[in-house]
């Protein structure tokens, strides 16, 4: 789905809204730098699946913060066309849209900044590498959701897809030491 242009905040809500919910819930971020109505409207409409600000300040990780949608700073905007320009130079993204493809073909550093060239947009990119951005994220809480550890009951995982859930150890006097 592609759509550009200028879209009132609660229209563009209304179709993130329309998007999101027809693609299985999915992962919203929509920039939040003029004055986040869009974002705002999308929770009031009950869409829960927005993508929340981080906060980088120089730690070894980054923080999210209760700030619905994509912030886009020197910082960030630096981060997610690098993250973006490797994904597409290594094979794993292609970009498959004419008018996107036209704006990537005017978009190069100027003045140390990553950008459209004089006279041309760079809305497409950027809108793209947040995207990209999402994606990325929603991968990597989806590989941390496959990769949690299981519960350990006398040296076997155990869980609701185990028919030996209920079962008591052969050794329990450590429990019955606690109790």
């Amino acid at each position: 789905y592609e759509c550009y242009g200028a879209i009132p905040p609660f229209e563009l809500a209304e179709r993130a809204y329309l998007v999101g919910t027809y693609y299985n819930s999915a992962l919203c971020a929509i920039e939040n730098n003029k004055d986040g109505g869009c974002n705002r409207a999308l929770f009031e409409m009950g869409y829960r699946n927005i993508y929340f600000q981080k906060d980088d300040r120089s730690k070894a990780y980054e923080e999210y913060t209760p700030k619905l949608g994509f912030n886009t700073n020197v910082r960030s905007r630096f981060k997610i066309i690098t993250a973006t320009r490797k994904l597409l130079e290594d094979g794993s993204l292609s970009i498959r849209s004419r008018a996107l493809l036209g704006e990537w073909e005017t978009f190069a550093l100027d003045a140390g900044k990553f950008q459209g060239i004089r006279g041309a947009h760079d809305d497409k990119v950027m809108a793209y590498c947040i995207a990209v951005e999402a994606w990325r994220v929603q991968m990597l809480s989806l590989e941390l959701e496959e990769n949690q550890l299981k519960p350990i009951w006398e040296g076997r995982e155990v869980g609701p897809e185990h028919d030996d859930f209920d079962e008591e150890p052969e050794d329990i006097s450590y429990v019955q030491k606690m109790i």
